[in-house]
């Protein structure tokens, strides 16, 4: 399912772990405010600036690339 997902997309193959985590992360700081706002209570406030921040985590993991070199191919290791 997962895979049929990333496919509509645009998402290569080579990069599914990146955006999988990017969305995943992103959806985490979303729902966490989206329970403060469903939550009942009057006093609590849902912070805005963490909803457009989730969004904008889980577009940069969609665009996002894994490295195609080791890390010895370019030195570091």
């Amino acid at each position: 399912m997962i895979e049929k997902m990333l496919k509509a997309l645009g998402v290569s193959a080579a990069s599914k772990n990146t955006t999988v985590l990017g969305i995943v992360g992103g959806l985490g700081v979303i729902f966490t405010q989206a329970s403060a706002f469903f939550d009942g209570d009057p006093l609590t406030v849902v912070n805005w600036s963490m909803v457009w921040t989730g969004g904008f985590m889980a577009i940069i993991g969609v665009f996002a690339k894994d490295g195609s070199k080791k890390s010895e191919d370019v030195g570091l290791g």
